[in-house]
């Protein structure tokens, strides 16, 4: 079985063209399928989404049309990963792609295509769907081609070693002191910045490598490793459980974004199909209840809020308690933004819990240095389970993200990346500083192309056979 089946199977009245549904997408190309609204998924997303973790299974058992959409699209990643192995650059990678995408890529009945014992062939040649999978594909790992300001300080530095004839211990804490030089300037704390040095220093040990061993490579690993360490605290991340009551307190400082962001994970759980609802139980900012019942209202989500009671507490439980007995699977609750230096609030906080399963620290990405002190805070006065940063768009700061998970040891679930209520990220150390490198996310997915081997794997296509 792959790891995610289309949602798109749950719908048999889709147009059926062979044996694959036309599905609507949201894109601008001309072509047989209809239009998607733009607020949901559509077959790309959910392609893009499970690209990586659907291709690694061995076994497929196709429950319906879709499933075969979802299976084509995920050959034509593949594909179009295996024409990226150079690495070219975004605007080059968005012409190699729409050139494959307009080109004779096989189709079911080709020849050429290495499935067709499941596919019947179309009558219609016609597939938008192609380009603008390459055209969302380019978006989505190249992240507008442009390293953050802290990802060109540390390319600058990673590339001056291949100026350098001779890679030595020398070399290697001139490199260090510049990347160390970088981090800080980009808010991560010191003492983090301290430990890194001598991570890499231990792990690359530079005396004891041996004659032909590439050095650059070993130390540019050392440093991607260390880095993608800083933002990945080893801890598992909360699940909710189907069927439970699951219960999720939002806290964070006045103006981080709380209350928008409440609303963008309530919809991402919604569009999972969970059952979710909104408590607000913020009663200090005027217009906080105003602001989430607006929010909720959009995305269809049950929500509620007092405009007469004034005790935050009281709200809190009496929400948690009407949507239990509703039968509700995830109820969010939002709290009042407050400042480590302002007791009431944090003890008025510690009140307001209401045994949550999760409590979510939201953290503004451009507080800065205050990151640390600010999220220390938070942790000792109620154990932060998990952290959302917000306003990353483009991943402009991130040692504040870096500094937050190294206060709490809490892993960061999300990232909001942009005011729409579809715009929280879920986050992935490696995928996080590649892109804060300008790297893309390329090479992780090439990997897993590689070692998969779709062109040689006999096996995978007789298992995918005989899962039809």
């Amino acid at each position: 079985m792959p790891a995610y089946h289309s949602q798109f199977n749950e719908d048999s009245t889709w147009r059926v063209i062979g044996n694959m549904s036309l599905l609507p997408i949201k894109t601008k190309f001309r072509g047989p399928a209809p239009t998607a609204s733009s607020v949901n998924d559509d077959i790309i997303d959910e392609a893009l989404d499970y690209f990586r973790a659907n291709c690694f299974f061995r076994n497929f058992e196709i429950k319906g049309n879709a499933d075969r959409v979802l299976i084509y699209l995920i050959l034509f990643i593949s594909d179009c990963l295996n024409r990226l192995v150079k690495n070219p650059s975004q605007r080059e990678a968005s012409k190699i792609l729409n050139t494959r995408a307009l080109d004779n890529f096989s189709l079911p009945g080709d020849s050429g295509f290495p499935l067709n014992a499941l596919y019947s062939a179309p009558s219609n040649r016609a597939d938008a769907v192609r380009q603008e999978l390459a055209s969302r594909f380019v978006e989505r790992v190249y992240v507008d081609g442009k390293p953050t300001d802290l990802g060109r300080r540390i390319n600058a530095a990673l590339a001056q070693i291949n100026k350098e004839p001779v890679i030595d211990a020398k070399v290697l804490d001139v490199l260090l002191k510049e990347i160390c030089h970088a981090l800080l300037e980009a808010d991560v704390n010191v003492r983090l910045v301290g430990n890194l040095r001598n991570n890499v220093k231990n792990a690359v040990k530079i005396q004891d490598l041996a004659a032909g061993i590439n050095k650059r490579k070993v130390i540019q690993k050392a440093v991607l490793d260390e880095l993608c360490r800083l933002v990945e605290p080893g801890v598992e991340t909360f699940k909710p459980k189907k069927g439970a009551k699951n219960i999720i307190m939002f806290v964070g400082l006045q103006g981080s974004g709380k209350t928008t962001t409440c609303t963008k994970l309530a919809y991402h759980y919604q569009r999972k199909g969970w059952k979710v609802c909104l408590v607000c139980a913020d009663t200090f900012r005027a217009g906080a209840f105003d602001q989430l019942k607006q929010n909720a209202t959009k995305a269809k989500i049950p929500y509620y809020g007092s405009y007469t009671e004034t005790d935050p507490v009281q709200i809190a439980h009496e929400g948690v308690e009407k949507f239990k007995k509703e039968g509700f699977e995830i109820i969010i609750v939002d709290t009042s933004g407050r400042h480590k230096q302002e007791a009431e609030l944090f003890e008025e906080m510690i009140q307001i819990s209401t045994n949550p399963d999760n409590t979510i620290f939201v953290m503004d990405a451009t507080i800065g240095q205050a990151a640390e002190a600010q999220s220390r805070a938070f942790h000792e006065a109620t154990k932060i389970g998990s952290i959302i940063i917000t306003k990353m768009d483009g991943h402009a700061k991130g040692g504040g993200a870096i500094s937050a998970v190294a206060a709490t040891h809490s892993p960061i679930i999300f990232i909001g990346t942009g005011e729409h209520i579809h715009d929280l990220e879920r986050f992935e150390p490696r995928r996080f500083v590649q892109k804060m490198l300008g790297m893309g996310d390329i090479s992780g997915l090439m990997e897993t192309v590689q070692d998969l081997k779709l062109d040689q794997n006999k096996n995978l296509m007789k298992n995918l056979e005989q899962g039809l």
